[in-house]
């Protein structure tokens, strides 16, 4: 971009500047709001009439960072400007904004939000000592954000407190041209394979089947393993609420000595500290929901 644009980016050496930036770094969501759905309709050979139609679809967002890089970019001109809680700002704007901001989520919105909460943090959650980026239904403090989610925010309902600080930015449009010669073609699918059932017991260890295919998802876990679990090692987990271990080969370095070693890990289990799961272990609700008060 920097060779089209002959834009110059500005080294950023103030220590409050960056850190105030980074505190907004959080990572990309990853969790699971719905353990176990199973698909009735038509073309499933197990297709009971008495029961509702249900399918299940796949959806994947293509491209995400490069999306990001085409963009409004900040390229330099940070400085400290007044806050304002009138941010009716233009995404084309020729400035941009980073802010620090209290933000109050609105009871009514918990049950529409749940699955998918604004406004992520990186928290404890319960008695855990590992931080995860968690999406919850909690009021936000001294929240950094970009101003561009911001309005998104306040467009779906929540609502703005208090503004700390406001950090401001030369920003420039990243995109400034398209190679025609790499556009790729595009194949419509008339004929899919329908999926069946799934099962997730958390971020990261899933499993469902599409037609006559099984696949097994499980973070950490060597791929030795996971070519010999089965939709029922991830049910049996789910609703017997059971973990499973497996013994594993890893690779090992001990002062510049290689070695094999075999270990005894959790393989799959129904615990998720992400999101707090209701006694049918199916449903989930996302921390800070008001139901949660009650219990």
């Amino acid at each position: 971009m920097l060779k089209y644009t002959k834009i110059e980016l500005e080294l950023l050496t103030d220590f409050d500047k960056i850190a105030f930036i980074r505190a907004g770094i959080r990572g990309g969501v990853s969790q699971c709001s719905n353990r176990y759905t199973k698909a009735n309709n038509q073309y499933l050979t197990s297709y009971d009439e008495t029961k509702c139609k249900s399918f299940l679809a796949y959806f994947d967002a293509n491209n995400l960072y490069g999306w990001a890089m085409s963009q409004y970019l900040p390229v330099g001109g940070f400085e400290w400007v007044d806050p304002d809680t009138n941010f009716n700002i233009p995404d084309t704007s020729e400035y941009g904004f980073i802010l620090e901001v209290d933000l109050k989520y609105p009871d009514e919105l918990h049950d529409l939000h749940s699955d998918l909460p604004l406004c992520p943090e990186n928290i404890c959650v319960g008695n855990t000592k590992n931080i995860k980026l968690v999406p919850n239904l909690n009021n936000k403090t001294k929240y950094k954000i970009h101003y561009r989610n911001l309005k998104q925010c306040l467009k779906l309902g929540i609502q703005l407190q208090k503004v700390h600080r406001v950090l401001k930015f030369n920003q420039i449009f990243g995109k400034t041209m398209e190679n025609i010669e790499k556009r790729v073609n595009v194949k419509l699918l008339t004929h899919w394979e329908n999926r069946k059932e799934f099962v997730g017991l958390r971020s990261k260890m899933y499993a469902f089947t599409v037609g006559e295919k099984f696949v097994a998802k499980a973070k950490g876990v060597n791929k030795s393993v996971t070519k010999k679990l089965e939709l029922g090692n991830y049910k049996s987990c789910l609703f017997n609420k059971n973990i499973q271990h497996h013994n594993m080969y890893r690779f090992r370095s001990i002062k510049h000595t290689i070695f094999t070693q075999e270990i005894n890990k959790t393989s799959l289990s129904y615990q998720d500290t992400k999101r707090y799961i209701l006694p049918n272990q199916i449903d989930t609700l996302a921390w800070g929901h008001y139901k949660l008060r009650k219990l």
